[in-house]
């Protein structure tokens, strides 16, 4: 609690985004009568403790095997107590507390409005965007010319599968600068995740 007091007031620049991202939610939702979606913040906090995990085991690791090289006498003890200043370095618990009540509201707000997009403005610009692909392809969709090369279950899987692999390298950011990052930056980080979501991904969604 300390640590989570001590840190909050650097991150009040997050909540306030939060308490926006939420109150044009709830209030576009209301409007529109859409239902608050969930799904997004679950796949969020689903993901928090694998990714965690993981760069916990990776540094554990590799922190022990420096211990041992270096002729430590007990690697184990020694090992111990840099686990133990990690956790506590920077604080470090009042970090995770703080990014988790700020990006989590952040991904419900993104996740109710992408699926009410239809209720507020239909898909209007969707013939635009057709006529231009004719144009760019001469008279052709793309996927009527990569159809031939790219219409086959084993090649759109692996497609899919890279398309995919964008997911590791934005959470693996994510939770490098929330959890394990310093400094002033950090926050900024946060910041410009949190309104690449909801700006980017609600509002010029919205738009077009």
């Amino acid at each position: 609690t300390v640590s989570v007091r001590r840190s909050f007031a650097a991150h009040v620049p997050l909540y306030i985004c939060a308490v926006v991202f939420v109150g044009a939610t709830l209030a576009v939702s209301v409007a529109y009568q859409g239902r608050v979606n969930f799904e997004a913040s679950r796949y969020f906090l689903s993901r928090v403790p694998l990714f965690v995990s993981a760069a916990l085991m990776i540094a554990a690791i590799g922190q022990y095997f420096k211990l041992a090289f270096a002729g430590s006498r007990s690697p184990l003890k020694d090992f111990g107590a840099w686990l133990n200043h990690s956790i506590h370095f920077d604080d470090r618990p009042g970090k995770i507390v703080h990014t988790l009540l700020t990006v989590t509201p952040l991904m419900i707000s993104f996740g109710t409005i992408k699926s009410i997009i239809p209720l507020i403005a239909p898909f209007s610009w969707d013939p635009v965007f057709d006529r231009w692909d004719r144009m760019l392809f001469f008279g052709y969709r793309p996927w009527e010319l990569l159809q031939p090369l790219l219409g086959y279950p084993f090649v759109t899987s692996t497609i899919s599968l890279i398309y995919t692999l964008w997911f590791f390298v934005m959470f693996g950011t994510l939770f490098w600068q929330a959890f394990f990052a310093g400094g002033a930056r950090r926050v900024q980080f946060l910041l410009a995740f949190s309104l690449s979501w909801f700006v980017a991904g609600n509002v010029l969604a919205l738009m077009f």
